[in-house]
């Protein structure tokens, strides 16, 4: 059974090589992440509670100040192992039960997160062509405690101004699909009017570096 593993991650490492994978978050990890999850880290808990932890303290605040910098971030956190995490802990820490949070519908290219199952309710923004509607944005006459904009569809950048504009509250942008662009200043920015961005770094930031 080990064989059969061990060969079907052969087949799958020689399929991903004859491709090129045109979806924005399936990107190629570079060779320092690899090396980085082949070594012992993979398995290592980054606490000093646990032990043979001696440099995993210092790695991840290390790794930290650099995705503050690259982002200029005031904080950050480098510890959630995907994007999906990076919304429940936002939900989790910006509403309380049956709070009604705005998004992006799932038929409209957003992350289909089924917020009901945490006793939230969702409203969903008006979207055209899997960007939000600024000019629809008008008519909604309410405020919400969360605007949580998750798409897993990005094909152009959300009005964030006109969002930050029209809501007092937290507005979170879930760029895990995007975040290697925002990190290359290709795309837009929005921290700089949204509360928080969150992504999940596991598949972002592919290998510029030429042969």
């Amino acid at each position: 059974m080990e064989e059969e593993i061990l060969k079907l991650i052969e087949k799958h490492e020689k399929h991903r090589r004859r491709g090129i994978n045109l979806i924005a978050s399936e990107n190629v990890l570079s060779r320092e992440a690899l090396k980085a999850l082949h070594c012992d880290l993979a398995g290592r808990y980054g606490s000093n509670w646990y032990g043979g932890s001696r440099y995993t303290e210092e790695i991840k605040e290390k790794v930290e100040e650099l995705a503050k910098k690259l982002f200029n971030a005031k904080y950050a956190f480098i510890t959630p192992l995907s994007g999906n995490i990076c919304d429940l802990a936002v939900i989790f820490s910006f509403t309380k039960p049956f709070d009604e949070i705005a998004g992006i519908a799932k038929e409209d290219g957003g992350y289909p997160l089924g917020y009901e199952k945490f006793d939230r309710r969702f409203y969903p923004l008006p979207v055209k062509d899997y960007v939000i509607n600024a000019e629809e944005l008008e008519k909604i006459k309410k405020d919400f405690p969360l605007v949580l904009i998750a798409s897993s569809i990005i094909l152009f950048p959300h009005p964030l101004e006109a969002i930050a504009k029209k809501f007092r509250h937290n507005i979170v942008y879930d760029a895990s699909h995007v975040l290697g662009l925002i990190a290359g200043k290709e795309f837009q920015n929005p921290l700089k009017y949204c509360q928080a961005m969150i992504g999940s770094t596991h598949k972002s930031f592919p290998d510029h570096k030429e042969e």
